[in-house]
């Protein structure tokens, strides 16, 4: 039996697998951060209780469901991969190199707004591109040449 595909290059939705890992991940998130102790507002811990969960999804659940799809389909996804390694090298990159013109000491305050933003958009306009298409089909011997005329089909009448 098959497994079905996880298609990675979609939007994350709220289906039920998701609201089950969100279930199962918000009593240990709310275990560890218990936002009713944090003597704020009651919109605050209302917020807390219901986001910090949401995040550890994406922390937790969304990363292993990109493992997963690659491993059940690592013939159609590796340019998914592909482009996820992408994103973080050249990201890491830039970090690297912003890093080492502040002299290894901590980097300025807008690089991290600007290196998320250079994965994010490596990651959209590889997202963005067309999907791959067949490869053009050399004509045969016997075929005229692209572009060349050719003679109409018998039977073909004329205009």
């Amino acid at each position: 039996m098959k497994m079905k595909t996880i298609p990675i290059d979609k939007p994350v939705r709220l289906t039920w697998d998701f609201l089950v890992a969100y279930f199962v991940l918000a009593m240990p998130t709310l275990w560890i951060a218990r936002p009713w102790s944090w003597g704020l507002p009651a919109y605050s811990e209302i917020i807390g209780t219901v986001l910090l969960p949401f995040m550890a999804v994406f922390l937790v659940y969304c990363p292993m469901l990109f493992a997963l799809s690659i491993v059940r389909d690592y013939s159609n996804q590796k340019r998914a991969l592909a482009e996820f390694f992408i994103a973080v090298v050249v990201t890491c990159g830039f970090y690297i190199v912003v890093w080492a013109c502040n002299g290894f000491e901590e980097p300025p305050s807008w690089a991290y707004p600007a290196f998320c933003t250079i994965a994010s958009y490596i990651l959209r306009f590889g997202i963005k591109r067309l999907p791959n298409q067949p490869p053009l089909q050399r004509p045969t011997s016997g075929t005229p040449a692209a572009g060349a005329p050719s003679a109409p089909p018998p039977g073909a009448v004329g205009r």
